[in-house]
């Protein structure tokens, strides 16, 4: 589908195809793929869609593709909301209800659509989790399946839309019942009231196995990950249409007491005119935990001249010494190509820019930098990571600064769904302090401090009692038999 997108785009740049504008005034892509599905935007159905058929049309005798009619839909929005019925200009059918957009559906009636999305996910997860209940596999192999194969399922969908209270504990019981299925006697199934129990409780059992779990999957967590990771990337460096979309909404819509988008990271409360999507993702984002770290005023450097300069444009970035760097749409800085020259670094027409050494994409990593990051323990590969520089805004224009921010502990700029996903679960009330011990096992004696009265006697249980008897009955035989004890 690349040779329709260019041409479409090209299109665009001639002036022959019209599509919806952003609120920066360009104009919005004119097609999205995802897998086999192509999603094509215009302005005006009249005035753009024959330009849109001709296109797809010169496509297929190209290619010898061919359009399905019974899967082409056309939703209008704005002032067309109300077309229903055949299109005269294009063919394809207006309909009320819900359209696929990248694997997403949208509709009208947002809880409906997700609501019978979610139904059908649950639908294929028991499928597949009859399948493996047949192998008898140990708690471990059961846990490892639910996350890498039923939990899987909802990863894409987690992270635009919102199932409800009722259908999130339909797919977390339908999780932890798997878990929970044993054909082993050492860790055989627990029944009570007909439904089978998670043992240990699903609290302990998603901790790590370093904090006394066995990494079960957190579905909740795993939600409120996918959910503010849409926020975490909001504020990141790039103008990508989503983000200009959906910053200009959240100022439209933003509570009286915010002047702009940067309430979604306060205590302040979300407006009513939200959508429920963003709503329900907002709601997501204050339960996992808004944190604010700004700089410290003694360790701010001296008023300096600035090190970045940005074009008015925002398209072409200069540093200290000079150079001018092309502003990629994801904020990464760019060499200028050949013939290609950037407009003069004149002081009065260029202002500061916040420019940050950001993490580079996985796909542009060199092949010394990922040598580099292999060979770093796990422990340092967070600082291992590659970065680049990469323009935000200009210093005046900087609404949230990611690196200033956090969510549930973790850097908007170094956001990852794991490492959130772990903070919430660990901050679950219900779960145990780590690292979790049964209750056979004892809690270490708190060592002996310089000045204390004397040693503190720690509670120990049944099981340590008889272990301590034994070690001194060893000790007594060792002393009898001058120094050495064999047995028998």
């Amino acid at each position: 589908m690349q040779p329709l997108t260019s041409f479409l785009r090209r299109q665009v740049e001639l002036g022959a195809l019209r599509t919806p504008l952003l609120p920066s005034g360009e104009q919005a892509p004119p097609a999205a793929h995802h897998a086999d599905d192509t999603t094509l935007t215009a302005r005006d159905p009249a005035v753009d869609g024959p330009v849109l058929m001709a296109a797809v049309q010169l496509f297929c005798r190209a290619s010898n593709a061919r359009v399905h009619p019974d899967k082409s839909k056309a939703m209008g929005l704005g002032r067309f909301a109300h077309l229903t019925g055949p299109c005269p200009h294009t063919g394809v059918p207006f309909t009320t209800g819900a359209v696929t957009h990248l694997g997403v559906p949208l509709s009208w009636d947002s809880d409906a659509a997700a609501a019978d999305l979610y139904t059908r996910r649950a639908r294929g997860m028991a499928f597949v989790a009859r399948l493996w209940a047949a192998l008898s596999l140990t708690l471990v192999g059961r846990v490892h399946i639910a996350k890498q194969v039923l939990a899987a399922k909802l990863a894409y969908h987690f992270s635009f839309l919102n199932p409800s209270p009722a259908q999130l504990k339909e797919l977390t019981d339908l999780v932890d019942h798997f878990a929970a299925r044993s054909m082993h006697a050492e860790d055989a199934s627990l029944v009570s009231h007909g439904n089978l129990l998670l043992l240990p409780k699903r609290e302990t059992a998603c901790l790590p196995y370093k904090d006394g779990g066995v990494n079960h999957v957190d579905l909740p967590a795993f939600l409120s990950a996918l959910q503010a990771k849409t926020f975490a990337l909001l504020a990141q460096p790039g103008r990508q249409p989503w983000k200009m979309l959906t910053r200009a909404l959240l100022t439209h819509v933003r509570p009286d007491s915010a002047t702009t988008w940067a309430w979604v990271y306060s205590d302040a409360p979300a407006p009513a005119g939200l959508p429920a999507r963003l709503a329900a993702a907002v709601g997501h984002v204050r339960s996992a935990g808004v944190e604010q770290h700004p700089p410290q005023p003694a360790t701010q450097p001296p008023a300096a001249p600035p090190q970045w300069r940005v074009s008015l444009d925002q398209l072409w970035v200069a540093n200290a010494a000079g150079a001018v760097s092309y502003v990629h749409y994801t904020g990464r800085l760019l060499e200028p190509g050949p013939g290609v020259l950037p407009p003069p670094a004149v002081d009065g027409a260029w202002q500061p820019a916040c420019v940050l050494q950001h993490r580079k994409p996985r796909h542009l990593w060199t092949f010394e930098e990922r040598a580099a990051y292999d060979a770093a323990s796990p422990g340092e590969r967070a600082g291992a990571w590659p970065r680049a520089p990469y323009f935000l805004a200009p210093e005046a224009g900087v609404v949230v600064h990611p690196e200033h921010r956090r969510i549930a502990g973790v850097s908007l700029a170094d956001y990852t769904v794991r490492d959130v996903r772990r903070a919430i679960t660990a901050a679950n009330p219900a779960a145990p302090p780590a690292p979790a011990r049964p209750a056979a096992m004892p809690c270490p004696a708190p060592t002996q401090q310089a000045g204390d009265s004397g040693p503190q006697p720690a509670a120990q249980s049944r099981l340590a009692e008889r272990e301590a008897d034994g070690v001194a009955a060893c000790s007594g035989a060792a002393d009898h038999h001058g120094g050495a004890a064999f047995p028998q």
